[in-house]
């Protein structure tokens, strides 16, 4: 009777594990539907953008890349420090090495 018992136990584990599993994929296809549903409404929402930016004249393809490309312009001069800065700099620099060697040295 053991056998038999063990048989019914493992089928009553195993129907509520495909309940389980069943309940699981139901919830997974509703957010998976849920999901395409707001892919659509974001991709109606960029068309509609596009349209209008075509109303007022804006090349949606181009304008992207020469917003990108002006800042690329404005901010790639390259920096230069002045004599007087340079010597600032030195000179604290100096000053660190020479207060961290006093303090070495005690």
């Amino acid at each position: 009777m053991s056998k038999r018992r063990r048989n019914t136990r493992t089928q009553h584990t195993a129907v509520a594990i495909g309940r389980s599993l069943g309940r699981v994929a139901a919830q997974v296809d509703a957010l998976n539907a849920q999901r395409a549903a707001v892919a659509a409404e974001i991709e109606a929402v960029i068309r509609e953008a596009k349209r209008m930016l075509a109303d007022i004249g804006v090349d949606v393809k181009k304008g992207g890349k020469r917003i990108r490309r002006a800042a690329k312009q404005a901010g790639s001069g390259k920096r230069r420090l002045s004599p007087e800065g340079r010597a600032r700099i030195i000179a604290a620099a100096r000053k660190r090495w020479a207060e961290h060697r006093a303090r070495k040295g005690q």
